[in-house]
């Protein structure tokens, strides 16, 4: 689990005890001794525009039988903020009421921060792409278009979405 930045956790819904592993305790930042395992610390710890959604998602779950996969954010005591992904499940007891809900959490700072990092670089080689007056694509390995400048999509008489993911050649 600390290789792979992901913990997992249950919640027993019916005396309501919140069990975190170790690795969720290393992700939010806080000493096991030190922290008590409540759904109001653990609420607290989420960032406060994550709180509503994730309460939304949390209650569809319960409620109305629906797997939970969501993204959150949590600051940490020191300040810093993660993004974790977490997925859950809940068991159900013979007459359908809701006993236990499990699932895990996982970091995926360091995924987002490496995501918008994409982003930012395809928007500045889009940008300088469109300086150039000739038409230019860059295709992927089956020749589907990986993005084209302005040139191009004037040259083919498409817009620039309906021409990414489309075969170079078909156009």
């Amino acid at each position: 689990q600390k290789m792979a930045h992901v913990g997992h956790w249950e919640k027993n819904l019916v005396p309501g005890h919140l069990y975190w592993s170790e690795e969720i305790y290393r992700i939010y930042g806080v000493d096991p001794a030190l922290f008590t395992t409540t759904t109001g610390a653990f609420m607290k710890a989420m960032h406060p525009d994550d709180r509503e959604p994730f309460s939304k998602a949390l209650h569809a779950a319960v409620f109305e039988r629906k797997f939970l996969d969501m993204d959150y954010r949590l600051i940490r005591p020191d300040g810093t903020e993660r993004t974790v992904h977490t997925l859950g499940e809940v068991s159900y007891d013979p007459e359908g009421k809701p006993l236990i809900h499990s699932g895990t959490i996982q970091d995926i700072t360091e995924q987002k921060k490496a995501a918008e990092k994409l982003r930012q670089s395809e928007e500045f080689i889009r940008n300088i792409l469109n300086t150039v007056d000739e038409g230019f694509i860059v295709v992927d390995r089956d020749y589907r278009i990986l993005t084209a400048n302005k040139a191009y999509c004037v040259q083919v008489g498409r817009s620039w979405d309906e021409v990414i993911g489309r075969p170079c050649y078909g156009i």
